[in-house]
């Protein structure tokens, strides 16, 4: 199945040496340890000033509430969302990722396309979890001040490419540091064309 949905994206002379998906169910990242109190807080103080007629705060209240609501657990629910739909793909060029739009419809139903190209030999970082599975990602870490930071709350919404809770990761991840060293080695000795 996973091969089917790369099999149109493939280039001439590339072969699938890996295919998988996305891990199920709920993703904690560390971040969660202090950001799910937090919310769940806002949730007791904004729910304690509207039941204590505070009739300032009723319209704003119900509003911050929806919103810690949110990010305490509805953000666990649209992540793993997103997850199901999401296919991964290692040739022996590139690093190609399939995920759902989150704003899919009924006439736009078709996945989203990334690549990573190998011959580049991107920065990446393997963040192992228990059970053997791990996430994989390529580009530099995202500082909190930076914008894109907010969507790292969401794992599978992230910016940067990333292989989310696969399994064997530690085996995939080697895979891609190999298939990297031989698609740059290659890449070196072909001739530049103007």
């Amino acid at each position: 199945m996973v091969e089917e949905i790369f099999a149109n994206r493939l280039k001439k002379g590339e072969r699938i040496v890996w295919s998988g998906r996305a891990g199920r169910g709920l993703i904690f990242m560390p971040d969660d340890a202090f950001n799910i109190p937090l919310h769940l807080f806002f949730v007791a103080v904004f729910i304690y000033l509207t039941v204590t007629d505070w009739p300032a705060l009723t319209l704003w209240g119900v509003f911050v509430i929806c919103l810690a609501l949110y990010w305490a657990v509805g953000r666990f629910l649209v992540d793993a969302r997103m997850r199901r739909g999401t296919y991964y793909a290692i040739t022996n060029r590139r690093v190609l990722f399939a995920r759902p739009s989150p704003y899919r419809s009924v006439r736009w139903p078709r996945p989203i396309f990334r690549e990573v190209r190998l011959a580049k030999y991107p920065d990446i970082a393997l963040i192992e979890h228990r059970g053997g599975r791990g996430t994989i990602r390529f580009g530099p870490p995202i500082r909190i001040s930076d914008v894109r930071y907010k969507f790292t709350l969401i794992p599978s919404l992230d910016p940067r490419p990333h292989l989310l809770a696969i399994n064997d990761a530690r085996n995939v991840f080697e895979l891609i540091k190999r298939l990297g060293l031989i698609a740059a080695q290659s890449a070196d000795d072909e001739p530049e064309t103007l």
